[in-house]
């Protein structure tokens, strides 16, 4: 089971517990999509993952997806859980969606300010949940990650038909399991796996990287013989959307 969903099940069996009505609950061996819509002030607005430059705090806007009730947002990293009601996050008007995701949309949002030591050494991501209490197929994640001069080494990251990006050290791809992803380093790299069922990635004869994505969450950190590091995080997922039956 991977670290998110670990967290998203705790958030579902424990932290609303309290709750009189009783929750439809989503099975955490199910890997799904993300596909929460966010907007960072001053950086720009991602689908379900992204990394953003490191700063001191980071002014964070989610729109969960039109048509769904959500009544929950939690954000959620390697030191703390933050878990509100979405009345008691301020609403914000979201211009840049219009530019990105072709309108204008309206969102709750929620100022990040990494604690020192902890959540800006460069491995501390941030989870973000919208859900429904009532329903589990109303729900949306998405994965947040952040620069940081432990990671230097630049790679062009090809990551589910995004037709590849240049990435500063650090870079997250999130697409469907077995599919085929590219990763090209600007120099000779030797790549460490975590945990060890994760594909490799193998070495083609134009110098990229390729492998097929793996089920969950999967590490890589690409070196070089000097040491210059880049950190790449994968999610590979079964289920592109959350239907009452999931797939077996």
């Amino acid at each position: 089971m991977s670290w998110s969903h670990c967290i998203a099940t705790t958030i579902l069996l424990v932290l609303w517990g309290g709750c009189s009505s009783t929750p439809q609950r989503l099975d955490p061996k199910i890997e799904r999509k993300k596909d929460l819509d966010f907007c960072l002030k001053d950086v720009g607005c991602f689908r379900g993952s992204g990394v953003v430059p490191k700063m001191n705090s980071y002014h964070i806007e989610v729109a969960p997806r039109e048509g769904i009730n959500v009544d929950r947002i939690v954000f959620a990293t390697c030191h703390r859980t933050a878990a509100f009601f979405t009345e008691e996050l301020e609403d914000v008007d979201l211009p840049f969606f219009k530019k990105h995701f072709g309108k204008k949309r309206r969102g709750k949002e929620w100022t990040y300010t990494p604690t020192p030591g902890i959540e800006d050494t460069g491995n501390c991501d941030l989870y973000i949940f919208a859900m429904d209490y009532e329903d589990a197929r109303d729900h949306s994640f998405a994965v947040l990650r952040f620069e940081n001069q432990r990671y230097k080494l630049n790679a062009k990251v090809y990551c589910d038909g995004d037709g590849g990006k240049d990435r500063k050290g650090v870079s997250v791809c999130d697409a469907k399991e077995g599919t085929i992803q590219q990763v090209k380093y600007d120099k000779p790299v030797q790549i460490r796996v975590r945990p060890k069922q994760c594909p490799i990635p193998k070495r083609k004869a134009s110098g990229a990287y390729q492998w097929a994505m793996g089920l969950g969450k999967c590490d890589y950190l690409a070196t070089t013989k000097d040491l210059v590091g880049h950190s790449m995080v994968t999610y590979g997922w079964k289920v592109f959307r959350f239907e009452r039956d999931d797939p077996k």
